[in-house]
């Protein structure tokens, strides 16, 4: 008898295929293929903690450490490969342009590459031969067994925490703009955005719906991140310009950016309730998926096979203990 495909098989592939086939180019510096692999990289982070209990949780943990420093290395060049497609924005708009427009784009250039220098003395002390031949690893343990209840009932509980967490930044962030808040709550919606999509690939749930909303938050917290970070590299540069005849241009250019985030802003307080019923929801869609799995109290008593793992997922979703690291560095939610 052929044995059933494993339901995490098919998403973990094509992730794992599309970080080894665009690292080479990210590295030299492609701006797509970098932004695609920091993208394979978070999703690959999120399938390793349910493959764990079904292939090998040692090496499940070994990768997704791995990969967790390959995102965050090259993080900061793609923050300012954004920051220059929205500089693009602006000129042709022209919001900013002549004298401040060229000054702007080359302290974004020369930015960019001191970072992706790092970026690459990073890279190089991570080994990622040897992660590329953990994730083929936990590939082939996933083609080679039959599925459990184990991996569900992680991803269950990961579902109801993100859920949980999403919920708490948001009454953090409250109504008022404060950068670092707000950040939280597009960290918070990413994260959980990630886990219905697999609930909905794998066939747990049906998210769909779940999915679009949380997409169109994150979309406006996006933008409004986006212009947070232009905003500060051109505070930063003005800072040094004082005196020069494109200084009092960049400084109106920064003026109408920060205008764009305050009414970005408004749009997200006006979804707010929209964001609080998808954490509901999901939050209640992860209990469903626990009890019909098998599970117990969640996520009071989880079996002994997956509580390495629901220990790692409620550490790192807990909001009121992690919102400065979160906001110290910059994530970009794909």
């Amino acid at each position: 008898m052929i044995m059933p495909l494993h339901p995490l098989l098919p998403p973990f592939e094509r992730q794992a295929r599309a970080f080894g086939t665009c690292l080479p180019e990210a590295v030299d510096g492609e701006v797509e293929p970098l932004h695609q692999c920091r993208v394979s990289t978070r999703r690959l982070r999120e399938l390793l903690p349910l493959c764990g209990p079904e292939a090998s949780m040692g090496i499940a943990q070994r990768a997704r450490r791995r990969l967790r420093r390959v995102g965050r290395a090259m993080g900061p060049v793609r923050e300012l490969d954004v920051s220059l497609e929205v500089l693009d924005e602006l000129a042709r708009e022209g919001v900013v342009r002549d004298e401040a427009e060229r000054r702007l784009r080359q302290h974004l250039l020369d930015e960019r590459e001191e970072q992706r220098e790092q970026m690459l003395d990073l890279l190089r002390s991570i080994n990622t031969r040897k992660l590329e031949r953990d994730l083929a690893e936990v590939a082939r343990l996933l083609g080679m067994r039959q599925q459990t209840d184990a991996w569900a009932q992680v991803l269950a509980a990961r579902m109801e925490s993100r859920a949980r967490a999403l919920r708490e930044t948001v009454d953090a962030a409250g109504p008022l703009y404060i950068a670092d808040r707000v950040h939280a709550v597009r960290i918070a919606t990413k994260r959980l955005r990630y886990v219905l999509e697999l609930a909905g690939d794998t066939g747990e749930a049906r998210t769909k719906r779940a999915v679009r909303d949380a997409r169109s938050v994150q979309e406006i917290l996006g933008r409004l991140h986006d212009l947070d970070v232009l905003a500060g590299l051109m505070q930063g540069l003005i800072a040094t310009a004082a005196g020069e005849p494109w200084h009092a241009p960049l400084e109106a250019a920064r003026l109408h950016v920060e205008r764009e985030c305050r009414e970005l802003h408004g749009q997200y307080v006006a979804q707010q309730e929209l964001v609080l019923d998808l954490s509901a929801a999901a939050g209640q869609t992860g209990r469903d998926i626990w009890n019909e799995r098998g599970g117990d109290d969640l996520p009071a008593a989880p079996p002994k096979r997956v509580g390495r793992v629901l220990k790692m997922t409620l550490e790192e979703t807990r909001p009121a203990e992690r919102p400065a690291a979160a906001a110290a560095r910059p994530d970009r939610g794909e």
